[in-house]
């Protein structure tokens, strides 16, 4: 990654200058708590984060030829008094990651988006940390094969949050009748799960086991573990339309129970490894508008997707540490509408916008003896509406993830000063059914963290 910004900082100083260069600057600072609603707590225990994110976006250079940088800066101190400091944090330990992502327990800086833009007719091209936007679902896109997700909060990160940058270069011809864009990731990224004994870990507690997430370590730099992919997009019947392609690291790991321990007169200690393969994946999306409708879909095939092998787990003895994985096609697709509903002609003083969202998204194993993916048979609705000549923003999300009757209501208010200042509140409300599963499906983990959030931010 340094060498990468080396070359950009040699390209910026030794292109032609015919224009002055610019320095544009943006960004934002926000106070973002958490607060657990379990009612079997005290307050000082249920505050579970208090947290300063400062957000900086800057531009210098021309509109063909600059340097961008988004990043955020974020600090959890410990400020509610609970004697336990970790209910919240970044990392068990010190770590900086291949995208540059630095973390401690407290505190983490990111920069998700840190690239050189070179832009030539009809070409453009781009060497840094970037986030591809490919795909059209709303919650999670079968077709961004390259950004990893960041699950440190589960599913109720920001969507400026959600997912991470990769070190990688891109380029892109721009056609009258279609864009390409090629892409080449040259480092690993690994997905974020909160570490072991926070607020939102995968840690679980049961009387015949508990279960640990261990380490998320990235895959070795080098030419076997890079990533490539292509994608071509074009306007045909008025319906946007892509194809794309992707051969490197698989974005989601395979959650691999891989030691086990046996404490004196405690459950046994079970260790459960994030390990990443090489896939192919192949995938196709699209996006209509129909009236006060857009309608979108996108999919995308696997071949060589792993996942665990199903084991008879009804006796520990005839278990197998650690579990084996096997390769299998694999089918994943996301589809829904946006539906811009006419509020101004039932209410003439409405004066806001009114969007209903609607996602269904799925994915699938061929063999019936592998375990199936962590995040399947998942509906998502969502209502938002403006008020007061958009001072006042209204949204409720519900998710529901229908194999076990699992659910999140997530209704927030958000007003704007208009000043610069807005202020944020929000209620999450989570729950699941165990259905006699053997691994707790995560609605089911995560029931007890129930939270209510209030967000303070100033527009810089």
């Amino acid at each position: 990654m340094g060498l990468m910004l080396w070359l950009a900082a040699c390209i910026m100083l030794c292109a032609p200058q015919p224009v002055a260069a610019e320095l544009r600057t943006f960004g934002f600072i926000e106070l973002d708590n958490l607060v657990n609603t379990d009612a079997d707590q005290d307050f000082a225990d249920a505050v579970k984060k208090n947290e300063i994110r400062a957000n900086l976006e800057i531009k210098y250079g021309r509109d063909d030829l600059h340097l961008f940088m988004k990043s955020d800066f974020y600090y959890a101190p410990n400020l509610s008094g609970d004697d336990d400091p970790y209910d919240y944090r970044y990392a068990a330990e010190s770590e900086v990651a291949n995208n540059l992502r630095i973390s401690g327990t407290e505190y983490e800086a990111d920069f998700n988006e840190l690239y050189l833009n070179y832009q030539f007719s009809p070409f453009r091209l781009r060497l840094g940390n970037q986030l591809y936007k490919w795909g059209t679902a709303d919650v999670l896109n079968p077709t961004a094969y390259f950004n990893p997700y960041d699950f440190r909060e589960f599913l109720l990160r920001d969507d400026d949050q959600f997912k991470q940058g990769v070190p990688s270069l891109s380029g892109m011809y721009f056609h009258d009748r279609f864009t390409t864009e090629l892409v080449f990731a040259f480092a690993h990224v690994p997905t974020l799960f909160a570490p072991s004994g926070n607020f939102w870990s995968l840690d679980m507690r049961n009387a015949l086991y508990t279960s640990r997430v261990g380490s998320d370590d990235s895959l070795p730099t080098e030419w076997e573990n890079t990533g490539i992919g292509g994608r071509i997009s074009a306007t045909v019947w008025g319906t946007d339309l892509s194809l794309s392609a992707y051969h490197g690291p698989d974005r989601d790991p395979v959650m691999v129970p891989e030691q086990v321990a046996f404490p004196p007169n405690e459950p046994l200690l079970l260790t459960i490894e994030p390990r990443y393969h090489i896939v192919n994946m192949f995938g196709m999306d699209f996006s209509k508008t129909v009236g006060d409708f857009v309608f979108q879909a996108e999919a995308a095939y696997s071949p060589n997707k792993r996942s665990l092998v199903m084991q008879d787990l009804s006796g520990l003895d005839a278990v197998q540490i650690p579990f084996d994985t096997r390769a299998s096609d694999f089918i994943s697709y996301a589809a829904g509408f946006n539906y811009f509903v006419p509020t101004g002609k039932i209410f003439e003083n409405h004066g806001g916008e009114t969007v209903f969202t609607l996602d269904w998204f799925q994915a699938r194993y061929a063999d019936d003896d592998l375990y199936g993916a962590y995040f399947t048979d998942l509906l998502t609705l969502r209502l938002q509406d403006t008020f007061m000549d958009g001072r006042l923003l209204f949204k409720y999300t519900a998710m529901f993830e229908t194999q076990h009757s699992g659910s999140i209501h997530w209704p927030e208010l958000t007003l704007d000063f208009q000043n610069g200042w807005t202020l944020a509140l929000a209620y999450v409300a989570i729950d699941g059914d165990l259905d006699g599963e053997t691994f707790e499906p995560l609605f089911y983990h995560y029931r007890n963290n129930d939270f209510m959030s209030f967000k303070i931010r100033y527009q810089i």
